[in-house]
């Protein structure tokens, strides 16, 4: 059972992946016939120090622990005419490789490999400004096991989704060394296939350094304006699917499922940036099995709306919306089961733009800082 989870984990990061990589290649092979610079082959290695943030109960085992560890990484730079007049910025993109020891024998350790976009701002000739997200798998060392390691409500799997996002500078000592300074996010989960999955949470304070292979400096380009993004609004509707964790009968574990629908409408504001309006509705049979050994047979049906934001890299959408119930049965749920369902949510998205209509990629569905579930869906835009 616990391999076909990981099996599960693992191809639906891979799917991610074999969707990006396409356009991962095709930045080195982005150049402006006007007299841009072509994609730059760059490798960074740095250093992190971090806290555990516990913010359960549950997890208040690991609070004080201080993760340290280290991140190789390999990407593109873009620094053409052609990707500055569109996005406003010079983008980075690529893949990460990190290990971090999260400082507490509960927890163990985690080794990680993820895939991240990295818009970059000019501020000087020597001094640049990015922010950054990535998503990927890890491997966690030391999972839940109620007899060997029963202390651990953070994690019960060994491969784990990672999430990452971080803010930081960037200074130039050469024309192809710069360091840079980064502060960043770090969760680990595995978005409800198997409990208990409360999440492993850290914010860390990392230096790094970047060795550029052709040349790190950004190009000064006269401000063109661009409209070429401008259009009318989107309209989306897919279906989603989450093989979500859930029981047989008294506590005794069982693959359980979410199935549900949505539809979006969505204005672009910029090159970089979208607004989202959207509602959703899903049946959660993983709560109906929790129900069930609770004695309530309330419905197991949820609906909300969202409003959110989207960042749009080429044909890749990265996504955060805020979500509030206008139905759902969780009260006794609630009280009885000691997991907090509250009235709002958040969902983060990652979805790759396959043509002009069809849209495939993965969902998070988090209360508080607790992950509900991740699923894979399918949209037509219209």
């Amino acid at each position: 059972m616990r391999i076909q989870l990981i099996y599960s984990l693992i191809k639906t990061f891979l799917y991610s992946v074999l969707l990006t990589f396409p356009v991962f290649s095709l930045h080195a092979q982005a150049s402006d016939s006007t007299g841009g610079q072509p994609a730059k082959t760059e490798f960074a290695f740095r250093v992190h120090y971090g806290v555990i943030y516990a913010h359960t109960f549950l997890v208040e085992n690991t609070a004080g622990a201080h993760p340290r560890g280290f991140e190789f990484e390999i990407s593109k730079q873009l620094t053409d005419r052609k990707s500055w007049d569109y996005y406003r910025c010079f983008p980075r993109t690529g893949f990460a490789f990190s290990y971090f020891d999260l400082n507490t024998p509960i927890l163990g350790r985690s080794y990680s490999a993820s895939y991240f976009l990295e818009p970059n701002y000019r501020l000087s000739k020597t001094c640049d400004f990015f922010l950054r997200g990535a998503v990927g798998l890890s491997y966690l060392t030391n999972p839940h096991d109620s007899l060997k390691n029963p202390a651990n409500q953070s994690y019960s799997l060994p491969v784990n989704f990672f999430l990452s996002l971080g803010i930081g500078l960037n200074f130039k000592l050469t024309h192809h060394i710069a360091l840079n300074f980064m502060a960043s996010f770090q969760h680990n989960s595995n978005g409800g296939f198997q409990l208990p999955n409360h999440g492993v949470n850290y914010p860390t304070a990392s230096i790094g350094v970047r060795y550029n292979v052709v040349d790190n400096s950004f190009p000064v380009y006269k401000k063109v304006t661009s409209t070429s993004w401008k259009r009318k609004l989107a309209f989306d509707a897919g279906l989603f699917y989450s093989p979500k964790s859930g029981y047989k009968y008294a506590w005794v574990s069982q693959r359980r499922f979410v199935i549900g629908a949505y539809s979006q409408i969505s204005r672009q504001v910029s090159t970089l940036d979208a607004i989202t309006l959207a509602g959703e509705i899903y049946y959660d049979d993983g709560l109906k099995s929790i129900k069930k050994i609770l004695g309530d047979n309330t419905p197991c049906t949820l609906a909300g709306i969202m409003i959110g934001h989207e960042f749009i890299f080429r044909r890749i959408y990265f996504s955060q919306q805020l979500g509030v119930y206008v139905y759902k049965n969780t009260q006794t749920f609630s009280q009885l089961y000691q997991q907090a369902f509250p009235l709002l949510y958040h969902r983060w998205g990652l979805r790759y733009k396959l043509d002009n209509h069809w849209f495939a990629g993965f969902n998070m569905l988090v209360h508080k800082q607790v992950a509900d579930f991740i699923d894979v869906r399918l949209s037509y835009r219209f």
